[in-house]
């Protein structure tokens, strides 16, 4: 019942994009493949999948035409009264995530997100970046450790 998600972080071109967009339309077990192409790249209007999210490509929501998975940094998208706003009349499914927020930061981003309701997890892996300081009301999930020699291509290979 795991879910993987998998970040380019941009590093794809158009071919590369739909090789990938083939073997993750054919699998359940991936969620969606994160902003596989560059920001503002012509491309995303070519992508017939709906396991595609934007991710880098949205600071706010001025100006974007997108119906697929947003991933939302709330300390990036500008007024949040607008924001909300704005996501009120949208049908997109949004994924929360940080930006290497402060405690105070990652409390009023989760805050953001709890208004939301979106039933996907929300992505703030950066929780124990920062020094402890005492002023953090959430403690880190649990981690996967172990893995750090994990050969990632075979299992790869196996799930196709």
């Amino acid at each position: 019942d795991i879910r993987f998600r998998l970040d380019a972080n941009g590093s794809l071109d158009l071919d590369q994009t739909n090789q990938w967009m083939e073997r993750v339309n054919s699998l359940d077990g991936i969620e969606f493949i994160e902003q596989p192409l560059p920001v503002k790249h012509p491309g995303y209007g070519l992508l017939k999948s709906n396991k595609v999210a934007l991710d880098e490509s949205f600071i706010g929501p001025e100006k974007i035409n997108w119906e697929g998975v947003i991933i939302i940094k709330p300390s990036l998208v500008g007024d949040w009264d607008d924001f909300l706003s704005w996501r009120k009349n949208r049908s997109n499914k949004f994924v929360f995530s940080s930006v290497f927020e402060t405690a105070f930061g990652r409390q009023a981003s989760l805050w953001l997100a709890q208004q939301d309701g979106s039933p996907h997890a929300v992505g703030f892996d950066t929780l124990n970046l920062f020094k402890e300081d005492g002023l953090d009301l959430h403690q880190n999930g649990p981690l996967i450790s172990g893995l750090e020699n994990h050969d990632w291509e075979k299992l790869w290979r196996k799930i196709k």
